[in-house]
């Protein structure tokens, strides 16, 4: 361990912001860090709690901690994951048996109440705005003043993403059925209802940690705050220059701001890559100015290149002309990989390889097709559901 990673470990702060750049070592921080706290300060594992965004994040966290003795014991999961157990538990303690159900496909029930001449594209982005409006806690009453002050981009009327948002939620309650953000704000309202209750579910997680915090949106921050007792410890790690889900509520600044939350915490800023050549931050401190500039721990490489192609299958012809003359050349075709930022992208790719003969496999990180060499289309996919879907893949040669 570097002399940075080994202080955020060892910290005796109760609160713990730690500040770590791509390819600095977060996870391994994390996970050592939950170790000592149990080996050597001598938390309970039983009673500590480490919240991932998505199952796949929160299943490398426990393959780690599998061999670090009584980590293997803290309880991993998403906020929704961890939430929802908790609020089944308490519908059982207060007798309800007629539960709501928990649905998963949001736009076929918004299908039903939005007039009949809306497109696909127009239910996908009342749909998007009523998940954003939820996870930043704004009220249907409230949404059009907070869009436009936001600079929401109206594709659909703000009045009509009003009227669907009322009459989703009227839906909810008639046919008795919630959505994955309900389960968060019923979380946090058990909590606020009952101090006893309360009480009971701060003692029962008294040590936490948050992986990837600056994908916190304002209704998971607040259910991080209830779950939080007068004598709680809190570790989060996190990158303000990943921040890049805002456009689903996500707010980088309870990571930037997070001495302003929690007073007398501690930070430890983490500067050491293992991921990247010199030449790759150096480009990435080109585009992102206010990045932390990170010291490069791997040796030199190649010079990055930007191209401009006139259309994305002229691109798609490029990439493959590139990749053939890599393999010709010293770099084999199983190690290089043609990444790209969302799966309508993939068609021409695999059409360009196809024409050159290149071999190749098609590789999705969700978890229903990683790894299966098939394409798969493209379907709705947000942050910490507890499902642990992605939106990137890779066309590896």
């Amino acid at each position: 361990m570097t002399e940075k990673q080994f202080a955020a470990v060892r910290s005796d702060a109760r609160h713990l912001r730690i500040l770590a750049g791509a390819g600095t070592g977060k996870t391994r921080v994390l996970t050592h860090r939950i170790a000592y706290q149990i080996n050597a300060v001598r938390i309970e594992p039983e009673h500590s709690l480490c919240l991932a965004f998505t199952n796949k994040a929160a299943t490398e966290i426990k393959n780690r901690m599998a061999t670090m003795g009584e980590a293997s014991l803290v309880e991993t999961g998403t906020f929704h994951s961890i939430a929802y157990r908790q609020v089944k538990a308490r519908w059982k303690d207060l007798g309800i048996r007629d539960e709501p159900d928990l649905i998963s496909n949001q736009g076929s029930y918004l299908s039903r109440i939005l007039p009949k001449n809306f497109n696909h594209a127009e239910r996908n982005f009342i749909l998007a705005e009523i998940n954003w409006a939820t996870a930043r806690r704004i009220s249907v009453d409230d949404y059009i003043s907070e869009a436009e002050n936001a600079g929401r981009v109206d594709v659909v009327p703000f009045v009509s993403v009003v009227e669907s948002f009322q009459k989703y939620i009227e839906l909810k309650r008639k046919e008795n059925f919630i959505d994955y953000d309900d389960i968060i704000q019923l979380a946090i309202r058990f909590l606020a209802e009952d101090a006893n209750y309360a009480e009971a579910r701060h003692w029962k997680f008294k040590d936490l940690f948050v992986d990837e915090f600056q994908d916190v949106n304002p209704l998971q921050f607040a259910l991080l705050q209830a779950w939080l007792g007068s004598s709680s410890s809190l570790t989060v790690v996190g990158d303000p220059c990943q921040a890049i889900y805002s456009w689903n509520g996500a707010d980088a600044r309870f990571l930037n701001d997070f001495e302003q939350y929690f007073p007398n915490s501690q930070t430890v800023i983490l500067k050491d890559n293992f991921r990247s050549s010199p030449e790759i931050l150096a480009l990435s401190s080109s585009i992102l100015p206010m990045m932390e500039r990170l010291n490069p721990k791997m040796q030199s490489g190649r010079l990055p290149t930007i191209r401009a192609e006139l259309d994305e299958y002229e691109e798609a012809r490029s990439v493959a002309r590139l990749v053939k003359e890599l393999a010709i050349g010293d770099i084999d075709l199983g190690d290089q990989a043609v990444l790209v930022r969302t799966h309508a992208q993939i068609p021409p790719i695999v059409e360009a390889f196809q024409e050159q003969e290149i071999k190749f496999t098609v590789a999705s990180d969700r978890e229903s097709g990683a790894g299966s060499g098939r394409w798969c289309p493209n379907s709705y996919a947000s942050r910490s559901k507890g499902i642990g879907v992605e939106n990137s893949s890779s066309v590896r040669g």
